[in-house]
């Protein structure tokens, strides 16, 4: 992974708040000039191959790429310790994630998303919705 280049890391799970977090990633890549480093944890290292070939794919089906600089990685782990130390790694300027939190239960037990925050130097955005704006930093 190239460090000298701006990166944003978006964890994707392959569901609907994936791709709005990859709508956001497209917004935000475009208006700081950043690549987008599309990333997915796996149980069993053998599952890595198969699951970048999935992350390209879901990718394509869902956010016109045009313009856009794209990697692609996966990593055996468990999202709460892997999703920050890659984020580290590669000196992500942002982790935009989707989070399925149900918000009442959010305040009773805390979502995965925030614990996958916790501790981590690097900012993070959190998404349910697809984006409302065209423009974040003008």
């Amino acid at each position: 992974m190239e460090k000298n280049k701006k990166s944003l890391l978006v964890a994707c799970d392959f569901t609907e708040v994936a791709v709005n977090a990859l709508q956001h990633a497209s917004i935000i890549a475009k208006q700081i000039k950043s690549k987008i480093v599309v990333f997915h944890v796996v149980k069993k290292e053998k599952e890595i191959v198969d699951v970048i070939e999935k992350l390209k794919n879901f990718v394509c089906s869902n956010i016109n790429g045009k313009d856009l600089e794209f990697e692609f990685h996966a990593k055996e782990g468990n999202i709460y310790d892997t999703v920050k130390e890659t984020a580290e790694e590669i000196s992500a300027t942002f982790v935009i994630m989707g989070t399925h939190g149900i918000v009442g239960m959010q305040k009773l037990l805390g979502s995965r998303a925030l614990k996958v925050i916790a501790n981590s130097n690097v900012p993070f955005i959190v998404v349910q919705e697809k984006p409302k704006i065209k423009n974040y930093f003008s």
